[in-house]
């Protein structure tokens, strides 16, 4: 076991690392239980893949200082955001990062703030954020801090985040009826919960690879509510990345308000954000073209998926 009162950018780094290679031996089981806000049997998938581009932008350099390894895991994580789960991720960590700013180490308290300030960025990416996701999985743990009195140890303080994640993981179907219908949970929330794991392990003195045999956590049953006959009308999955460029909006008054408004006029699903001159979009469109030609009204695009 780790024993440690502050985690400098290093170990904050092999936490991380920790923490994706779990979600990816999960990946196939979280796939399975994907049935909001689209059952297309990709949640898994999409936040392991924002989570590798996460972790490779991290491990471009050693960070040596905590509030680095944050931030560049954030901005790898925005760049490589698949789906709404992933965007939702990114934010979560982006808002870790702000939480760290200015810390060479982080404490335990400080990691329970990092965590309030990703839970904050995660609903802010949300125009309409829906309880019984991945939003309310990563919102009742943090509020159930205020209680908690001090952890003695990294260790214990994640072990009751998990705890807590698993208890409001295990209530979502009660939330959000889709869920309940289809005899799932959240799928965001067990990827979540699957992220923390990781980290925890990890401090526990496990090593965890992607391509290790590990007993997953979580007992799986696919959906069986969405089949060949169902109707679903959910367009396409439309995302980008766009460059904001001076030469087409002021971006320094620029607002992500403005591409959420128009969004939400040709389709629905939708998660938004701004880091500064990058802005991410995902939203579900029968008029993906309409989508890109809004977005080319501000800048010029790093990366789109259709």
């Amino acid at each position: 076991m780790i024993q440690v009162q502050a985690i400098d950018g290093l170990l904050f780094t092999e936490m991380v690392l920790a923490g994706a290679a779990l979600l990816e031996k999960n990946r196939e089981a979280v796939d399975a239980l994907n049935v909001f806000p689209v059952p297309d049997g990709d949640t898994g998938t999409n936040m392991s893949l924002t989570m590798t581009s996460a972790t490779r932008e991290v491990n471009q350099k050693e960070f040596t200082r905590a509030d680095e390894a944050a931030e560049a895991l954030a901005k790898g994580a925005l760049r490589g955001a698949r789906g709404n789960s992933g965007v939702i991720l990114s934010q979560y960590i982006r808002g870790w990062a702000n939480g760290a700013a200015g810390k060479e180490a982080i404490s335990i308290s400080d990691m329970a703030h990092m965590m309030q300030e990703g839970v904050k960025s995660a609903y802010n990416a949300v125009p309409t954020p829906v309880e019984g996701t991945m939003l309310t999985v990563l919102r009742e743990p943090c509020e159930a801090l205020d209680s908690a009195g001090e952890f003695q140890s990294f260790a214990a303080f994640f072990n009751f985040i998990i705890q807590k994640m698993k208890i409001s993981l295990q209530n979502t179907p009660e939330l959000l009826p889709v869920l309940k219908e289809a005899g799932v949970v959240d799928s965001g929330g067990v990827g979540i919960v699957s992220i923390i794991e990781g980290i925890c392990a990890y401090l526990d003195g496990e090593i965890i690879e992607a391509d290790q045999e590990r007993e997953s956590s979580f007992s799986v049953t696919a959906s069986s509510a969405f089949g060949p006959d169902s109707v679903l009308e959910y367009g396409y999955c439309t995302e980008f990345i766009l460059q904001l460029m001076h030469a087409k909006t002021n971006i320094s008054t620029f607002s992500i308000n403005e591409m959420i408004s128009y969004m939400e006029t040709i389709g629905d699903s939708i998660v938004a954000v701004q880091d500064e001159d990058i802005v991410k979009v995902h939203v579900h469109t029968f008029t993906p073209e309409k989508a890109l030609a809004f977005g080319r009204n501000y800048g010029e695009f790093i990366n789109v998926k259709i």
